[in-house]
Parts: C-alpha cells; structure tokens; sequence
C-alpha cells in the first residue's frame, strides 16, 4: 500500500555514504549502544512479524542518517542522544500530514511511516534546541500550549545567553 513515491520526494535522492553498520542490519540496541538513545520505538503501521523488511529498512535508514550527522557536526555519535534523554519512533507517535515531529515532553523524534525520509536532521535541531532550554532550566510545562512552545525551546529567547563584553 505505498509506493516509492510515498517514500522520497523527488528531491531526495537515495543515500550515498560511509556503510556504518559494516554491512549489517540495524537493530534498537545499536542506537542505545552506539547512539545513547533511550529506545527506539516502532508504530502498529509498521510491518512486523515474518515480513519485516519495511521496519528493518527505516531502522537501517535513520541509524544511517544519525551516523551521517554525526560526521558532519564534528561529534562522538552518543552525543546525539542529548545525554541520553532522546528517544526515536518509527511511524509510531504521528498523525495528519507531518513528516516528522519532535515532541518536546516526550523527548522523542518521530518519522512518519511515509514521508518521514529526510527529517531526521531537522527534527534533532528542534530536539537540541529543546535540550539547552531544559539545560539552562526553562523547560517547564505550565499548561499552556503557547506558552509551553515558547518556554521549551531557546530559540524564542536566545537574548538569555548574550554576553555582554562591555565593561
């Protein structure tokens, strides 16, 4: 019931990279071991039982995509797991039309089952941005939705931590 075109957008190709995994699936334990993540979790949506090649290739996919970005920023792969709090669902925790999402009380980066190829990146920079509002100590849900949004993430108040060099 999906189609490659479900899958990627025209202007993802496919990957292209160093073979982390030495030519081995995936499994969730790499990403505790390897990445630090607190767990990985997959949807009632994704194939499970005998035919598990669609769950096996978006495990494959994003653990592929998480070594990747650790190349490119310059760090140790656990760093991802933001100290370990991050957590990753596959087609799990979605609904509507996003690709993905980051859920700041949770701590989770969800992709979709469907169009969630290519987000991983973006959704960590929302789940980092989260991480040095909690670091700091402003994450705190009060109840309101907009006021949670703003107090969640350090890119709605970054005058916090300018340095003020004049003496």
């Amino acid at each position: 019931n999906i189609l490659k075109t479900d899958v990627r957008r025209k202007d993802n190709r496919p990957r292209v990279g160093s073979d982390h995994r030495n030519g081995k699936d995936a499994t969730p334990e790499m990403f505790l071991e390897n990445l630090g993540f607190r767990g990985v979790e997959f949807g009632n949506w994704v194939s499970q039982g005998k035919n598990t090649k669609e769950r096996q290739g978006m495990l494959n996919a994003a653990y592929d995509a998480m070594m990747d970005l650790a190349d490119i920023i310059g760090v140790p792969p656990k760093a991802l797991s933001l100290n370990g709090t991050l957590g990753l669902g596959l087609g799990s925790r979605g609904s509507g039309w996003a690709a993905a999402h980051y859920e700041s009380d949770a701590l989770v980066i969800n992709l979709t089952k469907t169009r969630g190829a290519g987000s991983l990146g973006h959704e960590f920079f929302h789940a980092l941005d989260n991480y040095f509002a909690r670091t700091r100590g402003e994450a705190k849900f009060t109840g309101n939705q907009d006021a949670w949004r703003r107090e969640s993430y350090i890119t709605y108040k970054p005058e916090r931590m300018y340095v003020n060099l004049m003496y």
